[in-house]
Formats: structure tokens, C-alpha cells, sequence
């Protein structure tokens, strides 16, 4: 293991070059979640912790994070103690679609998930014969034990009436996400497509959602990730604070 400086008042965390590690994705997406110290918020899929310690840290609310490869797990737990945040965060070896019946469902105010988006079908779905990181990383990156739309009811039966989903999705399966999401309940109120410079197309979306919310849906301006020197631009660089990830 190794300990990975996240860049914000002194926070750190353990990750593995033999396990699946997090991208900018998950820390772009932790950094637009709204909660509060009243809040109770679930991480679906927390991997190495990124998005629960970025939340606990920052916005001061609980999170339950919960992984279904328990050597990601401990070292979730690891990195919790050692920011110090054990009294915020909890860990959990859980797959999504049990966390209602352990945690209560409608329980939460806010649920997050940066889930698994590649499709797989056929002999790609045999994940049988796969160890190490590429077991972990195709748990992490693929349908193989959690398909978009399971991630969708999962957060579903997590959230209260009126509780917020943020999640990110590549902006390929951006269209069947939002309709797995609207077919749960969860109506897509916000839409930020990101992209990774001025004249490149959008390669991501960061999704909004409300438990029983009402038609309509807000696009905002799209997220610029870098600037032509390669540079984080203003917006994110804000919108990170100090924590600016490594690419």
C-alpha cells in the first residue's frame, strides 16, 4: 500500500497498484455533493473511501460507505482512521442491493454512487477466472456484480421522499442511466456534462436526482476539466478547492 496526499488540510489516502484505484471522476464527484452535518449520506461502491472521506471531510455529515471487495474495504477503514474520521464514517462489506435491509431503506438523505459503467454480455461477463487487480478492476469498472440499473433502485430504496442522488456516468450510457434512475423513482433534476477540454465533446455527466421530485430538468453550463496548457481551469480548480487530483 501507499499513502496518496488528497490536498486538503492535511487528508491522505492508503490505495494499492493491486487494487482498483480511484480517478478524478470520484473526487469531482464528491466535491459537488451538497450535505450537511444533519445529513445522513451512503457512498454505493466506496472503494478506497475518496468520495466518503471528501464528504465527512468537508461537509461534516455521516456517510456509510459501503464495497463489496473487502480488501478495499480495510483499506477504506485504514484511511478513515487515520484522518481521524472514524466518528463520521462507516465502512461497510455489503453489496448494494442488501443495504436496505441491513441500514433501513428511506433512511438516507443523500446517496452517492460512482458506479460501474461498462457494459459486459456474453463470455466478458465470466469474471470467474480473474484475480488480483484485474478482478478488482473489473468489479469496480463493470456490470459484472452491479449493472446501472441496479445501482439506480439500490439508491432508491436507501433514500426518504425528496432525498438526493448525485452520481457521474460516462456520457455514452448517459441517456439509459437517466431513464433507470426516472424508472426508480428518482427523477434526474440536474444535468452537468464535463469535458476534458474546451473543443473536446463531452466524455462525462454528473447527474442530480430527487426520490419522488417533480418534471423538469436543469442543464448547466458544461465543466471545462483543463485548459489548453493542460492546466485545471478556474471552475474546477474552485470547485476541488485544494483538492486537485492527480491525473
Amino acid at each position: 500500500m501507499e499513502l496518496e496526499d488528497l490536498g486538503y488540510e492535511g487528508l491522505r489516502l492508503y490505495q494499492s497498484r493491486k487494487l482498483y484505484r480511484f480517478t478524478s471522476d470520484a473526487v469531482l464527484l464528491a466535491n459537488v455533493v451538497k450535505a450537511g452535518r444533519r445529513d445522513r449520506v451512503i457512498d454505493i461502491g466506496t472503494g478506497s473511501g475518496i468520495i466518503a472521506v471528501l464528504i465527512a471531510a468537508k461537509r461534516g455529515a455521516s456517510v456509510i460507505g459501503i464495497e463489496i471487495q473487502r480488501e478495499l474495504a480495510d483499506m477504506a477503514r485504514l484511511s478513515v482512521g487515520l484522518n481521524g474520521l472514524g466518528g463520521l464514517i462507516e465502512i461497510a462489506e455489503v453489496p448494494a442491493r442488501e443495504a436496505d435491509r441491513l441500514f433501513g431503506a428511506g433512511r438516507f438523505d443523500v446517496a452517492v454512487c460512482n458506479p460501474p459503467y461498462k457494459r459486459i454480455d456474453g463470455e466478458s461477463a465470466d469474471i470467474s477466472g480473474l484475480s488480483g487487480k484485474k478482478l478488482s478492476d473489473a468489479l469496480a469498472k463493470t456490470e459484472a456484480a452491479l449493472t446501472l440499473k441496479e445501482a439506480a433502485e439500490s439508491a432508491s430504496r436507501l433514500l426518504k421522499f425528496g432525498g438526493r442522488f448525485y452520481t457521474v456516468i460516462k456520457a455514452e450510457r448517459l441517456y439509459e442511466y437517466m431513464r433507470f434512475m426516472d424508472d426508480s423513482g428518482i427523477k434526474p433534476k440536474e444535468l452537468t456534462l464535463v469535458q476534458p477540454y474546451e473543443k473536446k465533446p463531452p466524455d462525462t455527466a454528473l447527474i442530480v436526482g430527487v426520490k419522488g421530485g417533480g418534471p423538469g430538468l436543469k442543464v448547466h453550463s458544461p465543466l471545462i476539466v483543463y485548459d489548453k496548457d493542460r492546466r485545471y481551469t478556474p471552475e474546477v480548480s474552485a470547485l476541488y478547492g485544494e483538492a486537485v487530483p492527480e491525473e
